[in-house]
């Protein structure tokens, strides 16, 4: 018995000191959670990929930083290599690399025009790429692997440029052929 009362009087005599205690180790993991999210929110975030132009038939690629921070030494490598119907075939792209890149900064490039891409001779090729993007900010590196799939463009509206062109040419010539008709009633 004396032993219990022995340590509940030491327990409530220290009481503050353990309540104390577990405070400082919760407010310390807390702050290390904090930091790592600050860090992780402040980063740049690169980005490579594939679109269609607004306005015409062009296909860019485009590399973004929509990170809050720039980064430097980007490398993209490219596997198996980016080909462009519109340099005929010719080998384009397996491995891009930036010295720097600013927070919120767009690179983009015309790459292929979709008629050329989608012509019937290329036939239906699976376009398939793994991407492996490397950055580095603050003497840290990240990576990133990825795979796009250009295969999609293929059937996408206006994909296949030649057949849906004659499409839309046979519905106008149609609908020109009702409208001369209506006007000779």
């Amino acid at each position: 018995m004396i032993f219990l009362e022995n340590f509940v009087n030491y327990f409530f005599c220290h009481f503050d000191i353990i309540l104390t205690t577990c405070m400082f180790i919760v407010a310390f993991y807390a702050m290390i959670i904090t930091a790592r999210s600050f860090s992780e929110q402040n980063r740049p975030y690169i980005t490579f990929n594939y679109e269609e132009a607004n306005v015409g038939n062009y296909y860019y690629l485009i590399v973004r930083n929509t990170g809050t921070r720039a980064a430097s030494k980007v490398r993209i490598n490219i596997s198996p290599v980016l080909k462009s119907y519109l340099i005929k075939n010719k080998e384009v792209l397996s491995k891009i690399e930036f010295d720097f890149i600013a927070p919120n900064q767009i690179i983009k490039d015309t790459f292929d025009y979709s008629l050329y891409r989608h012509n019937v001779e290329n036939g239906a090729k699976i376009e398939k790429h793994d991407i492996v993007l490397t950055y580095e900010y603050k003497n840290k590196t990240f990576t990133e692997k990825y795979s796009i799939d250009l295969t999609y463009l293929k059937t996408w509206i206006g994909g296949d440029a030649e057949s849906n062109s004659t499409k839309h040419l046979k519905t106008i010539a149609d609908s020109l052929k009702k409208i001369e008709a209506k006007i000779k009633k």
